[in-house]
């Protein structure tokens, strides 16, 4: 009986480690953030009043604090006007017809949307070497009113601000406001209808590569069931080759990032890591988080908002689950097994015991 007790408490002590202790050291060593919110004119003014507080809270004194608080004010001021802006196109009625259009007066000399014809763009026209995106999948993965929010200033709605500026302008320059930060009716109608576009040729895009893949795994030797496994990944994945891997490698699935690390590193300040392994380091609860915002979940990271919206995220989140944790399953249903085996030999030395030393008791 005494074996029986000393069991008990080890398989206790064990479960409050386990299910208590760690994921309270967890909870600890990370910055607590809200959830994630896809309601990003909601997230940017609160996180900017967040910040307010802060600078006016702060310990520092003199000027330095009157400069924090100076720049939390201008930053709170900046994204009210953004997403008033915002607000104003998306309020308004758009054509798609236009938007093809407007899309080619004001993007296609910096970015092809390939599916629909539009080649041109010149690649001498870029950022520290980095060549700016095919946008033929942009309205299918990106939020809508982000892509209205990075049309109008790209470095409030990325997040990265602070290090473009007046005196550092962001690389993607765009025309649509006026010198007060506010917006014309003809220009949110071009915005709106530019968004409208993208779109209505974004779906079709992402299908139209899935199809692809879909076919060519189809023509392969594989078993029905890795065909469908190898189908749905190849969903996952082509949306996080879209949205990541320009700046980032996979090289566990040899996804190797589009761009050259040293123009990364010259644009970005430093060079996008890996992400084969991230899922597994930082966690999905973790991840969901720092895709929705980065700047919130780690403050000063040189990675912007990626501007995901709800499907696409779980769309990546799902890619880097199966390649960086691919033996999560197995490796849970072994665990069960495991426990029973231990259980089941548990009892059996209990009473092995029993029968040996019955004598001596």
């Amino acid at each position: 009986m005494r074996e029986f007790k000393i069991f008990l408490v080890l398989v206790i002590f064990t479960g409050i480690v386990y299910w208590g202790v760690e994921p309270y050291a967890h909870s600890q060593m990370n910055e607590h953030t809200s959830a994630v919110n896809f309601d990003f004119k909601a997230e940017d003014i609160n996180q900017a009043k967040v910040e307010l507080e802060k600078a006016m809270n702060s310990d520092k004194t003199g000027a330095e604090k009157e400069k924090d608080i100076e720049f939390a004010k201008m930053q709170l001021k900046d994204y009210e006007q953004l997403w008033a802006n915002v607000d104003k196109i998306a309020s308004l009625k758009a054509d798609v017809s236009n938007g093809k259009e407007a899309f080619e007066l004001n993007c296609a000399s910096c970015h092809r949307a390939s599916f629909d014809g539009f080649n041109d763009a010149d690649d001498s026209i870029s950022a520290y070497g980095i060549i700016y995106p095919d946008l033929s999948t942009a309205g299918a993965i990106y939020d809508d009113k982000f892509l209205m929010a990075i049309s109008l200033n790209p470095a409030l709605a990325m997040k990265n601000h602070k290090k473009y500026n007046e005196q550092n302008p962001h690389p993607m320059l765009t025309a649509f406001l006026e010198e007060d930060g506010s917006i014309s009716e003809e220009n949110a109608q071009s915005v709106a209808d530019i968004v409208a576009y993208l779109k209505s040729i974004g779906n079709k895009a992402l299908l139209s590569e899935q199809e692809k893949l879909a076919k060519e795994i189809n023509a392969s030797k594989m078993s029905d069931e890795d065909k469908q496994k190898a189908i749905e990944l190849s969903k996952h994945r082509l949306v996080f080759e879209h949205a990541c891997a320009r700046c980032h490698d996979v090289k566990y699935d040899k996804l190797f990032a589009k761009i050259n690390a040293n123009d990364l590193a010259a644009y970005m300040g430093s060079i996008p890591p890996d992400l084969s392994m991230v899922i597994r380091a930082k966690g999905e609860e973790y991840l969901n988080k720092f895709l929705n915002d980065t700047q919130k979940q780690l403050a000063g990271t040189a990675m912007p908002r990626v501007g995901l919206n709800a499907h696409s995220q779980e769309e990546v989140i799902s890619y880097l689950s199966v390649v960086g944790d691919s033996k999560k399953a197995e490796r849970e249903s072994l665990g069960i097994k495991i426990m029973i085996y231990f259980a089941v030999m548990a009892v059996l030395a209990f009473l092995w015991k029993k029968a040996i030393w019955k004598d001596l008791h």
